[in-house]
């Protein structure tokens, strides 16, 4: 097969090359090429169209963690997913927050680290207690983790929270 699935070379049918003005071309060639184009249409479509080829997402173990000096006590209903479109990174996750002190937020593990100099937008909702949106960023956590507060900057992370973020980021 001329379309390398697993490089994305192609390389042209044999007779489908050099055709000049008023030649026909063979039926063979013009079916080698059709089916080539069909192969590499279909594998950049599941590649690049997320839910398209079924199972694109990926789950991935969420440490969940205090922001400051404070403590979780309890958390419970963590999932979390992602999926990789080159160096892009899309992800969702949740925790539920049974028990927490003195926290001035919470931080989520990331499947992947994002790239130096790369930006992370995440964003979500408190749906628990404040309901309020929630923010995520990398500044004081390292490239491996996202803190999340609310969008005032407030603690997020109090008994009862139920956290829910989403967004994309580069990964390095």
């Amino acid at each position: 097969m001329p379309f390398n699935v697993s490089t994305g070379v192609y390389t042209a049918a044999a007779g489908a090359t050099n055709a000049a003005t008023g030649q026909v071309i063979q039926s063979a060639a013009w079916n080698s090429v059709h089916t080539d184009f069909q192969t590499a249409l279909t594998t950049l479509g599941t590649l690049v169209i997320p839910g398209n080829s079924g199972g694109v997402w990926t789950s991935y173990s969420l440490v969940v963690s205090a922001l400051g000096t404070g403590t979780l006590t309890t958390v419970g209903g963590t999932t979390a997913r992602f999926y990789q479109l080159g160096k892009a990174t899309f992800l969702q996750a949740q925790a539920s927050i049974t028990t927490a002190t003195g926290t001035i937020g919470i931080i989520f593990s990331l499947p992947t680290v994002v790239s130096a100099g790369g930006r992370l937008a995440l964003f979500g909702r408190e749906d628990g207690v404040s309901n309020k949106m929630l923010v995520g960023f990398t500044g004081t956590v390292g490239t491996g983790s996202v803190a999340i507060v609310n969008y005032d900057n407030s603690n997020c992370a109090v008994s009862g929270a139920v956290i829910r973020i989403g967004g994309t980021y580069e990964s390095a």
